[in-house]
């Protein structure tokens, strides 16, 4: 007789836990061989990401190379911005100084056309003889006096055409009003103002060729300026700092040179205050339809890195060899100019 034995329980439950770690440990390599690759793959993304973080750093270093540049190349551009805005003025101003020309020209021919009148050139006549006798009218007798005055004033009604035509133009040329810059600046050293300089849009030339050039819109604006510049000398307590005449890229440049003189008071608030006087006074502008605005810019732009900028566009020649003193002031008109009023700038 058969009898069917059962094995005891533990030895099936050990064969249970055996089959459950070998599952375990397939699931655990599979895992593990999972997370391998998922690691290689992030290493990879690792190295990845660095070769981005060294061309990032590449990049960020050419980047600041830009940056670091860009003084200079401000100064570059700044620079070649001036030499053709002042250029241009000086054509502006050239261009207007010839319309001006033609109408004091034209204003003469219609006064001379006037004067062929027998009765015009004898009432000349006798206004250039009132002129001769105009000093000593105080020693004649009061009704004598009178009579010649009253007589006088019958000839100028006369004239009064002619005069008017030949004490100059009273309108502005026609033409727009446009703006012209004069470019300003102070050169500080060591908190102190060690110069100043005044760039203005005409020829550099008009200071070694200043009796050929002869009366005009130029010239008057010229004299004006080294007017200013004198005056600004005295005014910051200075009278004796030495004045000097150059070329900006053909430009006419006025340097008032300070040193280490002590200077009274503020020398951009001074030089502001008395160029817009110039401004006011320059009544040769307003008729040329011209309006003169000054920049001030820093020295630098006047004075630029020689490896900032092309050699061949730059300049600073003295004018002949007088440097204190200024060109004497312009011949005596050959027209009157009117009063303007002042135009506000910024």
């Amino acid at each position: 007789m058969t009898t069917d034995r059962a094995a005891p329980r533990l030895i099936a439950e050990l064969e249970a836990i055996t089959r459950w770690r070998e599952s375990a440990e397939e699931e655990a390599a599979t895992q593990l061989s999972e997370v391998d690759a998922e690691e290689a793959r992030l290493r990879e993304g690792i190295k990845a990401l660095e070769r981005q973080i060294l061309g990032l750093e590449e990049l960020r270093e050419q980047i600041r190379g830009r940056v670091g540049r860009l003084d200079g190349e401000e100064i570059a551009r700044s620079y070649g911005a001036v030499v053709s805005a002042l250029q241009a003025d000086r054509d502006t101003t050239s261009e207007r100084a010839t319309l001006l020309r033609q109408r004091v020209r034209e204003d003469r021919d219609k006064a001379e056309a006037l004067l062929q009148d027998p009765e015009l050139s004898r009432a000349i006549d006798e206004f250039e003889k009132f002129r001769g006798m105009e000093p000593g009218l105080g020693s004649l007798p009061q009704s004598y006096r009178k009579a010649i005055l009253d007589h006088h004033q019958q000839v100028k009604r006369r004239l009064a055409p002619v005069l008017k035509l030949l004490e100059g133009p009273s309108e502005p040329v026609d033409a727009p009003t446009q703006g012209i810059a004069l470019v300003a600046s102070v050169d500080v050293v060591e908190e102190r103002p060690e110069s100043l300089v005044l760039v203005l849009p005409l020829d550099a030339d008009l200071y070694n060729d200043w009796e050929s050039r002869g009366d005009g819109l130029e010239a008057h604006l010229a004299y004006r300026m080294v007017a200013a510049a004198s005056e600004l000398a005295i005014r910051a307590g200075v009278p004796a700092a030495p004045i000097s005449y150059r070329s900006f890229e053909g430009r006419l440049t006025i340097q008032v040179w300070f040193g280490e003189q002590k200077i009274t008071g503020d020398v951009k608030e001074l030089a502001a205050e008395i160029l817009d006087q110039v401004r006011f006074d320059a009544s040769e502008l307003g008729l040329a339809a011209l309006e003169l605005y000054t920049l001030w810019l820093p020295p630098e732009v006047l004075n630029p890195p020689e490896d900032s900028i092309d050699a061949e566009n730059t300049s600073d020649e003295p004018l002949d060899d007088t440097v204190e003193d200024g060109p004497p002031p312009p011949a005596e008109s050959t027209y009157e100019l009117s009063e303007s009023a002042d135009t506000e700038l910024p």
